[in-house]
């Protein structure tokens, strides 16, 4: 695994011992550093300058964010065996894999399926980005850009849409460098249901 500020994570892949590899980008913005598999199908990639992995569960065929634990910026992960693991970030941050806890797979599996937003790309950005977001109901949607002092900057949808996925892009061509929030609010029109998630994106000039 690799990649760089221009292109994001990418990673190689062999199906020969090497002797020929196919390279693939991943789609999202970072440095993958590492990749250890914890099991034969669920694996971890590390995004470094990013506050989260990548993880999957299907031997590396798909990819999806996860958020690292206290918003840590992790360059290498280990799993010495399926019980044991260890990732080290900025900042001296070091995780530690807690088997008597709640496992990976088994949290993963209770993150909501209603919505999901994915990290901005890219990010940092100058001028633009695209901002990625899916849910799986027809749903009143709400997707807006705040500044760091909470103020509202732009809403990019407020409508109901279909279950899918989609694609907005946000144009920070008149703003100064900073930090903003991107926001997602949906309400379920079948449950009624309210939920939201919320962004960091950096604007660097």
């Amino acid at each position: 695994v690799g990649g760089d500020f221009e292109y994001g994570s990418s990673k190689v892949v062999t199906h020969d011992a090497g002797g020929s590899w196919l390279y693939n980008e991943l789609g999202v913005f970072g440095i993958a550093n590492s990749i250890a598999f914890r099991k034969e199908r669920e694996g971890w990639i590390s995004l470094g300058i990013v506050d989260s992995f990548l993880m999957t569960t299907n031997s590396g065929a798909n990819w999806r964010l996860v958020p690292s634990a206290g918003g840590s910026r992790i360059f290498n992960i280990v799993f010495p065996d399926s019980l044991h693991g260890w990732a080290v970030g900025n900042a001296g941050a070091i995780l530690k894999f807690n088997v008597s806890a709640v496992g990976i797979s088994e949290a993963l599996n209770n993150i909501p399926e209603e919505y999901l937003v994915l990290n901005n790309y890219p990010n940092p950005f100058n001028p633009n980005t695209q901002i990625n977001f899916q849910f799986k109901d027809r749903s009143h949607v709400r997707l807006s850009v705040f500044d760091i002092e909470g103020k509202e900057i732009e809403v990019l949808t407020d409508k109901i849409l279909d279950g899918g996925s989609y694609v907005a892009t946000f144009e920070g061509n008149n703003l100064s460098s900073g930090i903003y929030f991107c926001r997602l609010e949906m309400k379920d029109m079948n449950s009624g249901k309210h939920s939201h998630a919320v962004r960091k994106m950096i604007l660097v000039r």
